[in-house]
């Protein structure tokens, strides 16, 4: 899918939106707060949830959910609820699904520790069992901004928590310019397309930004470069009325 994202101004702050018949989602940059979300889209409802790097994903009803909730992925299923996913060198996965049959979308947040704990595998699953009518090959991917494999240095302990995952060796590679060779670079990106392959999705239905938040300086806050303060990034998907 040809996904087209508009770099769109409020208030002097900049919002990235993709707009399409049944969806709209993005993410926002600096100084873009959650009260700036509400105030541009009106959304019937906003969720945001407190993230804990955990593989829990809760799924939208009538009843609002307190922000003190835990978990890291949100699931829409009524027009003009939104859910919205924190970052700053995570990754956050959108997802929608293109069918007359099926209103369903949200967005969860993606870092080593999620990656590892197969949240993404989580979330196909509980798609699979709570929605008869879902087909999977209508189901479509997107990766939003975050850092990028060649910022990312982690050590090789972590190699060795990703033991079980088939892809391992693809996405953990020597840091250059590393004489010692103690150093890795993890691609997050890869391995939650990999996975999502492995679970039956298609690789030409996950798509992704190589907008790095660590390079970015003027656009993004980084978790890395901030050395744990700052801000967030906040990603957002709305469903919208069938046409």
């Amino acid at each position: 899918m040809n996904l087209i994202f508009e770099r769109e101004v409020y208030l002097n702050r900049f919002v990235n939106v993709c707009r399409l018949p049944n969806v709209i989602f993005g993410y926002t940059e600096l100084n873009f707060s959650m009260a700036d979300l509400e105030e541009f889209f009106h959304p019937r409802r906003l969720t945001a949830i407190t993230q804990i790097h955990s593989d829990i994903i809760h799924s939208l009803g009538e009843e609002n959910i307190p922000f003190e909730t835990e978990g890291d992925g949100l699931i829409v299923r009524k027009p003009q609820d939104m859910a919205v996913i924190e970052t700053a060198d995570c990754t956050p996965l959108f997802f929608w699904h293109n069918s007359p049959e099926v209103s369903v979308g949200g967005v969860i947040h993606i870092g080593w520790k999620g990656l590892q704990l197969g949240i993404e595998k989580r979330l196909i699953d509980y798609l699979n069992r709570n929605y008869s009518s879902l087909i999977l090959s209508q189901l479509h991917f997107f990766l939003g901004p975050s850092i990028e494999a060649s910022c990312y240095e982690v050590g090789p302990d972590l190699y060795q928590q990703f033991d079980r995952m088939s892809y391992r060796d693809e996405i953990f590679k020597e840091m250059k310019n590393n004489p010692d060779k103690t150093k890795l670079e993890m691609d997050v990106k890869k391995g939650i397309r990999l996975s999502l392959i492995e679970s039956g999705i298609a690789s030409q239905n996950i798509s992704a930004t190589n907008l790095c938040t660590f390079c970015e300086k003027e656009r993004f806050p980084s978790y890395r470069r901030a050395k744990g303060t700052g801000q967030r990034i906040h990603n957002f998907l709305m469903l919208l009325n069938k046409q």
